[in-house]
């Protein structure tokens, strides 16, 4: 993770229906799409920030996290509005270094894609990310928004994956929280069954794998929990005890761990029955 600058003015805001994120070029002379906050309870930079270091830990790809502090000369005026102001910038963002030569997934065109096309997908990464998803409850990955990123000229296809403010069940870690429902989940959507629908060998030898790693991904993401907690900016005002606490109490409780297992389980069998 960096701390970084802007170095020259915003020059695009991604007019998204959600977090409308701004593209920044940064002092290492790389370009980052950042969040800021709507308003001052907002939690999307936490969330990002907890979401990215998560998935690194349990080896999902990621764009590289950086946090930027946005000059207010860099922010353009006619930019402002729909929920963003000089006080949005106050406090350094959260930006994801820009990928280049990737397109985002569009669960509505996966019925055309061939069946040799679907070999060349990395299906042990993209249930990896399914299950993080349980893990940390993220309502924002789903067949209508599947907030992942791939390289179709690659050989082997294997997503990249972005968003994560809304994890906690698009709330916070300081709230309670409760387990994703099928729908709500990348298990539902139709790439998920054309990749997992038979029941064959290999796929129930994934789904096994990839099951038995939830303790371990958990387990290791608890023994680095002390540097990222302490990593987080002091700027954005957080107590770092309550952080730890609520963490303990929601993800990383036996009891959550054991119901996330149990979620995954159903939902690999109402995914792999005839739709």
């Amino acid at each position: 993770m960096t701390n970084l600058i802007s170095i020259e003015e915003v020059s695009k805001r991604y007019e998204t229906s959600g977090s409308r994120p701004l593209l920044v070029h940064a002092s290492d002379m790389e370009y980052y799409i950042c969040k800021y906050p709507f308003h001052p309870g907002d939690a999307k930079l936490l969330n990002e920030y907890l979401g990215y270091h998560f998935a690194k830990i349990w080896d999902i790809q990621i764009p590289e996290l950086g946090i930027l502090k946005l000059r207010p000369e860099h922010l353009p005026q006619s930019m402002l509005g729909m929920q963003l102001s000089y006080h949005s910038i106050i406090k350094p963002l959260v930006g994801l270094k820009l990928v280049p030569d990737v397109i985002e997934i569009l669960d509505s065109i996966s019925e055309g894609i061939s069946n040799n096309d679907l070999k060349k997908y990395n299906r042990l990464e993209f249930l990896k990310i399914a299950l993080f998803d349980l893990w940390i409850s993220n309502e924002d990955r789903n067949c209508g928004n599947m907030n992942l990123l791939v390289n179709f000229q690659n050989e082997v296809i294997s997503p990249i994956a972005i968003d994560h403010e809304k994890i906690f069940n698009s709330g916070t870690l300081f709230g309670e929280i409760y387990a994703l429902t099928y729908e709500d989940s990348l298990f539902y959507s139709l790439l998920f069954h054309r990749l997992f629908r038979n029941r064959n060998k290999n796929n129930l030898k994934l789904f096994d794998e990839i099951g038995s790693s939830l303790q371990i991904n958990v387990s290791n993401c608890q023994d680095h929990l002390t540097s990222i907690v302490d990593g987080i900016p002091e700027e954005w005002g957080y107590n770092k005890d309550e952080i730890y606490k609520n963490l303990f109490h929601s993800v990383f409780s036996q009891n959550w761990i054991e119901e996330v297992g149990k979620t995954y389980r159903e939902f690999i069998s109402l995914m792999t029955q005839n739709r």
